[in-house]
C-alpha cells in the first residue's frame, strides 16, 4: 500500500467523526437562523476538508450526511412546495452536488500525492532518485548528531554495463537496471534506502549500521547483482558490480561529502579489479597492542 494511502486510512476515523460533528453543528445553526439566512455553502467545508485529508472514503459519506442534515433542517422549517416531490428532488440535487465535489477534491488530492511520489522516484526502476536519496542522507546525518549511532553508505556501479547496451540493446540494459534495483531492494531492510543516482550507478543507505552488519549486507547485495546479470539472457561475460562503502562513526559534513566518500571507495574497488566490495571505516579507533 502506498505511503499516502496508509496515512489516509490512519486519519479516516478521526476525520469522519470531526466531519459529522461539524455537519451536526452547521445543521443546528442553519435551523436556528431560519429560512432567511442560507448556510448551503458552509456544508461544503467539512466535506472538502475530509476529502482532502482522508480521500473519498471520508468525503463521500460526509456528502451523504450533509445532504440528509440539510433536508431534515428544511423539513423542520415547514417550507411549503407546489409538489410533495420537490423536497426529494432538492435533496437529490444537493446530494449529487456534494458527492461530485467530494470526488473531485479527492481526485485532485490523489493526483497531487502521485506527482509528489513520482518526483521522488526514479522513472525507470521505481527506487528513490538522487534528490530523494540526498534528503534521506541528510535526515540520517541529523539523527547521528542526536543518537551517535553509526551510518553506512554504499555506492554501486555496474561493471562493463555498456557492453549490455552495445550487445543486446538498450531494452536489455533497462531490463537489467530494473532487475538490479528490484533485487537490491529485496536484499536490504525496510528502513534501508536504495536509490538510482543515474545511468548504471546506485546508492544504498543503511541507518544505524556498523561495519560487521554492513559487510554482510553488502556482500549479499553483490551476490544479488551477479544473479540479476545471469538472468539477463545473453549478457556479456564480465558484467558485474563494484560496491564502495563507508561506515561513518561520526556524522559526515554533508550528504554530498558522504556520497563522495563512498564513490571514492568504489573507484578503489574498480582499480583493484572490479566485481568486489571495498568497505572502509575511516573513523574507527586505531588498533592497539604490542608492536
Amino acid at each position: 500500500m502506498p505511503e499516502n494511502e496508509k496515512h489516509s486510512d490512519a486519519r479516516l476515523g478521526p476525520t469522519l467523526l470531526g466531519g459529522l460533528a461539524s455537519i451536526a453543528v452547521l445543521g443546528a445553526i442553519d435551523h436556528a437562523t431560519g429560512v432567511e439566512i442560507s448556510f448551503s455553502i458552509f456544508y461544503l467545508a467539512p466535506i472538502g476538508v475530509a476529502a482532502w485529508v482522508a480521500g473519498r472514503k471520508a468525503g463521500l459519506p460526509l456528502a451523504v450526511a450533509a445532504a440528509l442534515v440539510w433536508g431534515l433542517v428544511e423539513r423542520e422549517e415547514g417550507l411549503r412546495f407546489s409538489s410533495p416531490l420537490i423536497p426529494f428532488w432538492n435533496a437529490l440535487v444537493r446530494l449529487g452536488f456534494f458527492l461530485i465535489t467530494a470526488w473531485l477534491i479527492s481526485e485532485v488530492r490523489r493526483m497531487h500525492a502521485r506527482e509528489r511520489h513520482l518526483a521522488r522516484r526514479d522513472a525507470l526502476t521505481g527506487v528513490a532518485n538522487a534528490r530523494s536519496f540526498l534528503e534521506a542522507v541528510d535526515r540520517e546525518i541529523a539523527r547521528m548528531h542526536r543518537s551517535g549511532a553509526p551510518l553506512t553508505l554504499a555506492y554501486v556501479d555496474l561493471d562493463r554495463f555498456k557492453g549490455v547496451n552495445d550487445t543486446l540493446g538498450h531494452a536489455a540494459g533497462d531490463q537489467l537496471l530494473r532487475e538490479v534495483a528490484t533485487r537490491l531492494t529485496g536484499s536490504v531492510r525496510a528502513v534501508d534506502v536504495v536509490a538510482r543516482l543515474g545511468g548504471d550507478e546506485f546508492a544504498m543507505l543503511f541507518p544505524e549500521t556498523g561495519a560487521g552488519p554492513a559487510s554482510v549486507a553488502l556482500e549479499r547485495c553483490l551476490d544479488t547483482v551477479r544473479a540479476a546479470v545471469r538472468d539477463v539472457e545473453g549478457a556479456p561475460v564480465g558484467v558485474s558490480a563494484t560496491i564502495g562503502g563507508v561506515v561513518f562513526r561520526r556524522p559526515p559534513t554533508s550528504s554530498e561529502a558522504a556520497i563522495r566518500a563512498a564513490d571514492d571507495r568504489m573507484y578503489e574497488g574498480k582499480r583493484a579489479g572490479r566485481d568486489r566490495l571495498f568497505l572502509s571505516e575511516p573513523d574507527a579507533a586505531p588498533a592497539t597492542g604490542p608492536r
